[in-house]
């Protein structure tokens, strides 16, 4: 395969850090992975950097 994809994103239905794939299409030669964070345990803070860059960090 010619690139590895990485998709991030959050969802208020995700409730703990989800890795889903990988997803292949040989046809364009691509890996998709994809990082779930949880949407509400980041939202909660005041500052949303802090946890979304430890849930990156950690997970």
């Amino acid at each position: 395969m010619d690139f590895i994809n990485l998709i991030t994103c959050t969802k208020k239905a995700i409730l703990e850090v989800e890795v889903k794939g990988p997803d292949i299409n040989r046809k364009e030669k691509i890996i998709d992975w994809g990082l779930w964070l949880p949407y509400e345990k980041i939202v909660k803070y005041p500052d949303q950097r802090k946890p979304y860059i430890i849930y990156k960090i950690l997970f």
